[in-house]
């Protein structure tokens, strides 16, 4: 599998009860990852992709990811789930006061690659990218 994530620089996922990852550059990204592939969500993120009309999605419960799942974009939550392969570290360089934090760590997997870009949100956004070790 294949994870998305967008925090800021402690792993909040969000704050004020409003999701980080909402920037038409991020989503752009995402679609490019995902390559037509469906996405998967939880039904709060469902929102987000219809704003910006994304229909390559599948929504899944808060409960389990489905094992078909190849690609999980993630926001409000901490969901269990099985080790992914690589991930998608939306990153944006700062800290908010946030309600939501992700414990996901990069202790395991190998640096990619990293690229920082403005978005339409944030003057600076970095997306790295890990793989995970062995």
């Amino acid at each position: 599998m294949e994870l998305i994530i967008c925090t800021d620089e402690r792993g909040g996922m969000a704050f004020n009860k409003r999701r980080i990852s909402k920037d038409t550059e991020i989503i752009n990204r995402v679609e490019q990852i995902a390559k037509g592939n469906d996405i998967y969500i939880l039904p709060r993120s469902e929102s987000l992709f219809e704003e910006y009309g994304i229909t390559n999605y599948v929504v899944c419960d808060d409960i389990q990811v489905p094992k078909e799942a190849h690609i999980l974009f993630l926001e409000f939550s901490d969901l269990k789930f099985e080790r992914p392969e690589v991930i998608y570290h939306f990153n944006f360089n700062r800290h908010y006061p946030s309600d939501v934090r992700t414990d996901i760590t990069f202790r395991n997997y190998n640096l990619l690659s990293q690229e920082d870009f403005a978005g339409s949100s944030h003057e600076n956004i970095t997306l790295s990218v890990y793989k995970l070790r062995g």
